[in-house]
């Protein structure tokens, strides 16, 4: 693990300090200002809730403070774009049961690039398969940025959360989660 220094997204520099990657404790890769999320974008994930296919994104937010790294604790029950399914429910809607400090586990890495095509997502709990899939999203990534710009600004380090593919679940206090996306690595939590 080598030592930077600088704004990610402005100019960054490497210090020449390096370290294991064991002796390191890895957080999320920015404190965006914003995190938009796109829910109901996976085809196979509003089947399986027997919605319709929305004629345009449904757009909710986590503030910075729901973010947290790879390792670090998961406060509150739910799924790794957390959500407390029983506030949801009794609210009908989705900000409270979505931005409960802890809720937003990203990263470890940011990949540089146009994301490609097809990109394998995988969701583990307790080391067996909850979700996998490939992007099967109802909006890509460039009509996703596109829309969401004509709503607010975008600044470098915010983050859009794509959405989730089908077999959600509940998770209970000490499972731990992992999420493997192509390859921007994986990240494990655990329900605390």
């Amino acid at each position: 693990m080598v030592k930077l220094a600088g704004d990610p997204f402005q100019e960054i520099r490497e210090t020449g300090n390096t370290f294991p990657i064991t002796s390191v404790r890895l957080l999320a890769p920015c404190r965006p200002s914003k995190i938009i999320c796109v829910g109901l974008n996976y085809r196979d994930h509003a089947a399986e809730f027997g919605h319709a296919m929305p004629d345009r994104p449904i757009l909710f937010m986590k503030p910075p403070s729901a973010v947290i790294g790879t390792g670090d604790e998961i406060r509150y029950r739910g799924a790794n774009d957390v959500t407390a399914r029983n506030l949801q429910r009794q609210d009908g809607q989705w900000t409270r049961s979505k931005t409960f400090d802890t809720f937003c586990s990203f990263g470890p890495y940011i990949v540089t690039g146009r994301p490609p095509a097809d990109i394998k997502v995988e969701l583990y709990v307790n080391r067996h398969i909850r979700q996998e899939s490939s992007l099967q999203m109802i909006f890509g990534y460039g009509y996703l940025v596109s829309y969401i710009s004509r709503i607010m600004t975008l600044w470098p380090g915010d983050v859009i959360l794509s959405g989730t593919p089908e077999g959600v679940g509940s998770l209970v206090v000490s499972d731990v989660v992992r999420v493997a996306v192509g390859e921007a690595g994986s990240l494990e939590n655990t329900v605390i």
